[in-house]
């Protein structure tokens, strides 16, 4: 096969895969444990086809090597990761960035940062992003004014990224060089005048990774809903999460009570929808 072949069948493979774990987590008929280990398999054997164009410099190749070694062998991952980088891929370079500060390797802050400079004049926003917060945790508040202006003046910056830039910059301002016209200069032109929104508000929750680490749980986990609950998918989308490519899946259980609502799980709901037998035996079979 040629390189762009033996890449392009890991693709489907890996499409594949993608359809075998949305079907578990959406289709109550599918056991969502099995649908997600046949899914496992076909992820590995997309990496058999990509590895072999890899090793023949397909950078697309590579970095999806690296994505699929990640928390699995992570020097495996640092490796493709920086043969990516290497070759100039973007987000292969905003990865790198975050592999050097331990994954897969001895941390490496200059080395970090450096790819992460590399991704961003590369045209990888949050890489900047990632930089102002950086230089503000460690004090350093002309740095950090230096690159959150550089995400403000960033091509077709997302409003809510210039938003936040733009309070930061306020902050910083007042807090720190207490200034406090230009503090206001920013906070205006972060609040209202543009559309922006408050970084202290809930939208910004919308930005964080939900679910993203639950799969390094090696406790165990019950997950308990009940069947016709408005809100069931999202238990089965969370025991989904936190099964994929987790080595500790035998600890793992999620229960649908049928015909339950969300209520019913309260007090019962007059129909002894609590299951007291079987939180019984999960907790004496895992608190030993």
């Amino acid at each position: 096969m040629e390189i762009a072949e033996l890449y392009q069948k890991g693709l489907e493979l890996d499409a594949e895969a993608e359809r075998l774990e949305e079907s578990g987590r959406k289709n109550p008929a599918v056991n969502c444990q099995t649908a997600y280990q046949k899914a496992a398999v076909l992820r590995k054997e997309a990496a058999c086809y990509w590895k072999q164009a890899a090793e023949q410099d397909h950078v697309d190749a590579q970095y999806s090597l690296a994505i699929y070694f990640y928390g699995k062998k992570n020097n495996q991952a640092f490796y493709w990761c920086k043969m990516a980088a290497e070759q100039g891929l973007p987000m292969a370079q905003y990865t790198l960035g975050s592999y050097y500060c331990g994954v897969g390797v001895v941390a490496d802050t200059r080395k970090s940062l450096f790819w992460r400079e590399k991704a961003f004049e590369n045209g990888v926003l949050a890489a900047g992003e990632i930089l102002a917060q950086y230089y503000r945790d460690r004090r350093n508040y002309k740095k950090a004014m230096e690159w959150n202006l550089k995400v403000i003046e960033f091509p077709d910056v997302p409003i809510y990224a210039k938003a936040t830039a733009e309070y930061n910059m306020g902050e910083i301002q007042q807090n720190h060089f207490k200034d406090t016209e230009k503090a206001l200069y920013w906070y205006k032109r972060s609040l209202n005048s543009n559309g922006g929104w408050n970084v202290i508000g809930c939208m910004s929750f919308m930005n964080q990774p939900i679910l993203q680490y639950s799969n390094e749980i090696r406790s165990a986990v019950l997950i308990m809903h009940g069947e016709k609950a408005h809100s069931c998918y999202f238990s089965r989308d969370a025991y989904a999460a936190m099964v994929k490519d987790n080595p500790y899946t035998d600890n793992k259980e999620l229960l649908i009570i049928p015909d339950a609502v969300h209520t019913d799980l309260y007090d019962g709901g007059g129909k002894d929808a609590i299951p007291f037998d079987k939180l019984e035996q999960f907790f004496s079979e895992n608190m030993r």
